[in-house]
């Protein structure tokens, strides 16, 4: 069987630059998938609001990035590099929720008979960065007779973990000062229900017991897009009070972060350091996010056999690589 299976790298997406700030929160806060809302008539009104409140303050960020980091290029080369791991019978391509290219584009390019998977990069379930994202992909392919597949989440999968832990234990070399300690920051989402805080705990739980630490830590969220508060402490509340107690030197971890955009080089790489120097903590020290990173890469592609595998597909394809491998 010559069945293409096509990969889609589900994410968030971010403003492509300043001029699309307002655009990029309203469609996220118009989203009933992404944003429920107990009164769905105030969900335009909220909308509105929200963009016309934080809009300006996204679009200063979006500023401050490069051009590279704007168009979203990591997700692009994690898709170029899942290609070429996976091999000739798939084809990899970022389609992101409210910016870039979206479902309806990726969908016209599928025949008949093919096959979808749906990957968020987003390992915690939320309804932002999976959930939305996974249901705005099956509308888009509903009517094209493609047979989809999906991966929901993988908190604690053993490769996207030790990933993480490559980023840890590269992160604490050749620090400056012995007593640090290690922030570890995850995304902040309009809404703290559903199952994301847990499983960005669960995520923590399985990076420390592959990393024990020998100095104190502490989990913490970046700021929600919006008005509504996500789930807590914010990273501000926890660097303002590690200064005041006297730290000198913390190490920030990115938890649930697959690329570089908004949130981590400008939110945490100036934002946040600012914030850490006023408070009297002079030295700062970001680990890299998973990114293109080949263990990374392998804990998508380990995801996409085992959605195959779920679905019940047969794959002819890998038992021949896989007789190969035994020659």
């Amino acid at each position: 069987m010559g069945t293409k299976t096509h990969v889609w790298l589900l994410a968030l997406g971010a403003p492509a630059g300043p001029q699309a700030a307002a655009a990029w929160l309203s469609a996220l806060w118009s989203d009933p998938d992404a944003i429920p809302h107990r009164l769905p008539w105030l969900r335009s009104l909220l909308a509105w609001l929200v963009a016309r409140v934080r809009a300006p303050a996204l679009a200063q960020r979006c500023a401050s990035l490069d051009a590279e980091t704007l168009r979203w290029a990591e997700i692009e080369q994690q898709a170029r590099d899942l290609g070429r791991m996976l091999g000739p019978h798939y084809a990899v391509r970022p389609v992101l929720r409210y910016a870039g290219p979206d479902a309806a584009q990726a969908a016209k390019d599928t025949r008949p008979g093919e096959r979808v998977i749906l990957l968020p990069l987003e390992p915690h379930v939320s309804g932002p960065t999976t959930i939305s994202p996974i249901r705005g992909a099956l509308r888009a392919l509903d009517g094209t007779r493609t047979e989809v597949a999906r991966v929901s989440g993988y908190p604690d999968a053993p490769l996207y973990v030790e990933a993480l832990a490559e980023t840890l234990r590269e992160a604490l070399v050749g620090l400056p000062e012995p007593a640090y300690e290690v922030l570890f920051c995850a995304r902040g989402l309009p809404s703290a229900g559903g199952p994301y805080p847990a499983q960005v705990r669960a995520t923590l739980d399985a990076l420390l017991a592959r990393v024990p630490l020998a100095r104190p830590h502490h989990l913490a969220f970046t700021r929600a897009p919006g008005l509504l508060a996500g789930p807590g402490p914010t990273v501000d509340e926890v660097v303002k009070e590690r200064g005041r107690a006297g730290l000198r030197c913390l190490v920030l971890v990115p938890l649930g972060f697959t690329s570089d955009h908004v949130e981590t080089r400008v939110e945490l790489d100036q934002e946040l350091a600012a914030l850490a120097r006023s408070a009297g903590i002079a030295h700062i020290r970001r680990a890299p996010t998973v990114a293109v990173r080949p263990t990374f890469l392998r804990a998508l592609q380990a995801q996409v056999h085992q959605a195959e595998d779920e679905a019940g597909w047969d794959i002819p394809w890998r038992e021949a690589l896989q007789t190969v491998g035994r020659k």
